[in-house]
């Protein structure tokens, strides 16, 4: 199936999956969100009954597409570069985002360097900065804008998932604060010297994991990716430029911008992940560890009194 070729679906189209009996998922060709792509749905019922049938190779094999056209795909509330079919992920069941919601995928394609003029998209009318922008793009312009666009709606989700990892490690933060103190008189005096020596391992662990959130929650207020860096001028292009498809010089230079700003803010949202994970969370349970047996011993102590 050639996509860029097919109309665009008026709704859900049933899709079999002739390799796996009773199988069959919902697509919708060509949406407003993915106007070079194909969004899949697969019906709680029929996930839950075939778990790891779906990938999203197997969704287009259905389809008779080869997975080297795609360009990028959204999965398991995940965006991921295919790597023109190479990429791993793109054989990795599909999951749903939360319990009782339809698993979805969204697999934008490489748009050709060519349009037939049925195909090409028609823009009339002025921008909102009040110039006049051409009736029609061509077909290799059009293409950039795509993968601009693309990009685009990448890096928001990104940002969102960002967001809500910055109040987790904020709020992770602000514990190992808590936890980096002094023993209390009442503490030391239970504790024998490998308490005292596991406690201060505790706090380096503890020290380093707060330098590492406070670097990486740096990064992500005043980074590069953030507004204080790059990503207000990536906003206004996409506003002023992308939408309306203003023409612009060196085109393919930007959209390689757009594809560079994508995958740093994809390492910042690697290393912002990681750094959940990191010595902080290992420092906060060895900290919990050793005042849990310090507090036995303080209990203890006050019983023979």
């Amino acid at each position: 199936m050639d996509i860029f070729l097919r109309p665009p679906s008026a709704s859900w189209e049933p899709v079999p999956l002739p390799d796996v009996p009773g199988a069959a998922v919902w697509a919708w060709f060509r949406p407003p969100s993915v106007p070079y792509g194909i969004v899949f749905q697969i019906p709680p019922d029929t996930h839950t009954a075939h778990p790891d049938a779906f990938t999203i190779r197997r969704l287009l094999g259905a389809l008779n597409i080869d997975c080297k056209s795609t360009r990028m795909c959204f999965a398991c509330a995940e965006p991921f570069d295919s790597m023109q079919g190479m990429n791993p992920l793109l054989d990795r069941p599909v999951c749903p985002p939360a319990p009782g919601v339809p698993p979805t995928v969204a697999v934008h394609f490489t748009p050709p360097t060519q349009y037939s003029p049925a195909m090409a998209p028609v823009r009339t009318g002025p921008v909102v900065t009040g110039y006049s922008c051409p009736t029609r793009a061509s077909g290799s312009s059009e293409s950039l804008y795509h993968a601009i666009e693309s990009d685009w709606h990448a890096i928001q989700l990104l940002e969102s998932k960002n967001l809500s990892l910055r109040k987790q490690l904020n709020s992770m933060l602000t514990k190992l604060m808590g936890l980096n103190r002094d023993l209390t008189p009442e503490e030391r005096n239970a504790s024998d010297a490998l308490d005292h020596r596991d406690w201060q391992e505790a706090r380096r662990w503890i020290r380093d994991g707060a330098a590492m959130l406070s670097r990486v929650v740096r990064a992500h207020d005043i980074g590069v990716t953030s507004s204080a860096g790059n990503r207000n001028k990536f906003d206004d292009i996409i506003a002023f430029y992308v939408t309306p498809r203003r023409p612009l010089e060196n085109l393919a230079a930007l959209q390689h911008q757009f594809e560079v700003h994508r995958k740093t803010v994809q390492s910042l949202h690697t290393e912002m992940h990681n750094a959940m994970h990191g010595p902080g969370q290992e420092g906060e349970h060895k900290a919990h560890a050793v005042l849990s047996r310090i507090r036995v011993k303080v209990q203890a102590a006050r019983g023979k009194r």
